[in-house]
């Protein structure tokens, strides 16, 4: 997949089913760009995209709730968390985890809110998340 990229590509999306750590997401990268020297591409030049469902909160009290209202029944919220991998936390941990895939290369996010009919995850990142970003 990397050397169809490589050659064909104008970006790439790791998709939100799976949202590798920041360690396997650098470690992909670092194979992209082996493949673009190959080819004599610029790397920079690859928009590089992660896809991850985000629940948001102001407080790790809402967010339990939330991840209850969104986990399968059979799976303790503790258990959810260590084994999703979501963006999923407060304010500041959400734009904490954003800023290490933003240190590691990604340059384009592309989220879903699983609370979307609320709305209120939408507007905890537009008016706290994003703006850290400017």
């Amino acid at each position: 997949m990397f050397e169809t990229v490589a050659k064909y590509a104008d970006g790439w999306a790791i998709g939100s089913w799976y949202l590798p750590s920041i360690d396997e997401y650098r470690q992909k990268l670092e194979q992209l760009k082996l493949h673009f020297l190959e080819v004599g591409r610029e790397f920079e030049s690859l928009k590089r995209a992660i896809g991850a469902t985000c629940i948001l909160a102001e407080n790790k009290i809402k967010l339990n709730e939330k991840i209850k209202r969104f986990k399968p029944v059979e799976v303790t919220v503790e258990k959810y968390e260590t084994t999703q991998n979501l963006l999923c936390g407060t304010i500041e941990e959400c734009i904490e985890s954003l800023e290490k895939y933003v240190d590691a290369g990604a340059n384009y996010f592309i989220l879903d809110f699983p609370d979307i009919i609320t709305l209120e995850t939408v507007r905890l990142f537009g008016e706290h998340v994003i703006p850290s970003f400017k």
